[in-house]
């Protein structure tokens, strides 16, 4: 009877003792993955300013265009993640943009975006002619 009231009592201390830290735990979890979030905006290119160092992207679903301006720091990727410059982002080019802050309008990294399959299947029908009946 005596083990088992020490058990309990090692226990109990135990779990006051760590209690704040499986708390402050979850805290920095939760603002780790705040952190992670990003507020990337995906879309197709409409306008390509080399002067003014501007991108605008449209993105139909969420029916906004915005225009980022682009700064020696920010970074290009291809579809496929490998580093790029500038020139590979044309008009009608897709991709996702991250602004260096939410809300904020300067483009931190340009990532252009593989088409999706259904995308492509549906340009390829467009372009090859209907078989003759």
């Amino acid at each position: 009877m005596k083990k088992l009231t020490h058990l309990i009592a090692i226990l109990t201390a135990g779990t006051v003792v760590l209690t704040p830290f499986v708390g402050h735990s979850q805290e920095a979890t939760a603002a780790a993955k705040e952190e992670k979030k990003s507020p990337a905006f995906a879309g197709l290119v409409t306008e390509v300013d080399t002067t003014a160092r501007t991108v605008t992207v449209a993105n139909k679903k969420k029916d906004e265009t915005v225009t980022y301006t682009l700064t020696e720091t920010t970074k290009f990727t291809d579809a496929e993640g490998k580093e790029a410059a500038m020139e590979v982002v044309t008009v009608g080019t897709r991709v996702r943009v991250n602004p260096t802050a939410e809300g904020e309008t300067t483009a931190k990294a340009v990532k252009l975006v593989a088409k999706k399959d259904k995308e492509e299947k549906e340009e390829k029908a467009e372009s090859t002619p209907a078989a003759a009946e």
